[in-house]
């Protein structure tokens, strides 16, 4: 009964009629209390039997659920949405296009005006200096939106990056989410049976302690208790209860790794004085890219012990899925990617190596180029290693690139320990970023 019970699909109800049948027969003619009991015994198997019956037909019923129709749908309302996102990085495109020959027609006319203005130095030098100066502001307007439009577009990939690992994080919390529910469907189960024993002895502890009560009372509850209690092994079942309430919590971790992962990423940084482990950070982006690399991709980490860093952590977690991302596309079938930490007297050094397609010396020096891609239409925005290089270059790092065709690539980072304050330039991307994102 207990394999009956627990076994998802139980191929032994015919033995177990068989036994009970056995039981009777084995039992005729013997005093009431035993015969009671058999008749107890094969209630109480029945009963089991019904109810595990409905319970693999609840289960069937739950298993043939159109899942797959409510995922194609869901994979679909994304696919809209991505191409939405698209269409509107190509119309802020055409815009940073239009803004730039704005500026240069600017440009140009204050150059006409320069011109003019120094033929008409003698006669109208008190008023040169307003009209530079009106020209300025107006090419320093023209620069602020130009630098809000590109923040904007970075925002936009980012998101766009991170909407297409949904699909994956969703299928990685489903596995773990599918057994921890058929686990708790069987302890539920299985709390039953023992729920049925603990009131066999408590009713039995009830009839010894009273006064009233008759011997063979008393000998019918402890037959009782002593039945239930053989038949369900309780050790045994609780030992198991114990395994799958444990693969359950383990399950629950994993759910909660990711939904922290993903937190992380979609955190918007206010300051760059956090203090950040980068193996960590290496770890959550693996998280989050791992089923667009299980079964195909195997990552080889070599992580030193590394000393916390000041940076952005959400921005660096930005620029390892982005490489990880990129070495796992340039992988055609399977490969391997290797990833190796060490500390530097500066920082830390970084490296992230594929055996993909590698890169030509041409492409090798364009990577970084805002909207340069290699990928079909529609496939990529050229902005992933832009935006790579832009978070590197405002953390005060470095990144290298040596990569040979047919054979692999090679980015080499290296960040500092400290983040220093007294940039504009940075001050100023990361302040348009910051009211973009606002």
């Amino acid at each position: 009964m207990t394999t009956f019970g627990v076994v998802q699909t139980p191929l032994n109800e015919a033995s177990i009629r068989q036994l009970l049948d056995d039981i009777a027969a084995a039992v005729d003619g013997q005093p009431e209390p035993v015969l009671a009991a058999a008749q107890r015994l094969r209630t109480a198997a029945s009963n089991v039997i019904a109810d595990k019956k409905e319970l693999v037909e609840r289960v069937s019923e739950f298993l043939s659920k159109p899942t797959a129709e409510l995922l194609q749908a869901t994979e679909a309302s994304y696919m809209a949405w991505h191409g939405t996102q698209v269409a509107v990085a190509n119309q802020y495109r055409q815009w940073l296009v239009a803004y730039a020959a704005i500026l240069l027609l600017i440009l140009a006319l204050v150059g006409i005006r320069l011109v003019r203005s120094f033929r008409e130095l003698d006669e109208a030098n008190d008023h040169l200096e307003e009209q530079v100066e009106e020209r300025t502001h107006d090419l320093s307007d023209a620069l602020k939106e130009l630098k809000a439009s590109q923040a904007q577009l970075i925002q936009s990939e980012k998101m766009a990056s991170l909407g297409q690992m949904v699909a994956g994080v969703a299928h990685e919390i489903n596995t773990p989410l599918g057994y921890a529910r058929s686990n708790a469907e069987i302890v539920r189960t299985s709390l039953g049976d023992l729920r049925a024993l603990v009131d066999a002895q408590s009713r039995a502890l009830d009839l010894m302690t009273h006064e009233e009560t008759d011997v063979e009372q008393v000998a019918d509850a402890l037959a009782t208790a002593q039945g239930i209690g053989e038949s369900l092994n309780a050790t045994e079942l609780t030992g198991e209860l114990d395994a799958l309430l444990g693969d359950t919590e383990h399950g629950l971790k994993q759910i909660a790794e990711l939904v922290g992962s993903l937190k992380d990423f979609s955190r918007v940084d206010r300051s760059r004085s956090d203090l950040f482990d980068v193996n960590d950070g290496i770890d959550a982006s693996l998280k989050i890219c791992q089923n667009q690399l299980k079964h195909r991709v195997e990552v080889v980490r070599t992580y030193g012990k590394l000393p916390q860093i000041e940076c952005s952590p959400s921005q660096l977690n930005q620029v390892f899925l982005n490489l990880i991302n990129n070495a796992a596309q340039a992988i055609d079938g399977e490969g391997k990617i290797h990833i190796h930490t060490t500390p530097t007297p500066s920082g830390v050094s970084i490296r992230f190596l594929d055996n993909g397609c590698g890169m030509s010396e041409e492409v090798r020096a364009r990577i970084f180029e805002p909207f340069f891609t290699t990928k079909p239409v529609g496939k990529g925005t050229g902005l992933g290693l832009s935006i790579v290089y832009r978070i590197i270059e405002d953390h005060g790092g470095t990144i290298e690139v040596r990569s040979t065709p047919g054979k692999g690539s090679e980015f080499n980072i290296e960040l500092p320990l400290k983040q220093h304050s007294n940039n504009p330039a940075r001050e100023s991307t990361r302040d348009a970023t910051q009211a973009v994102t606002a």
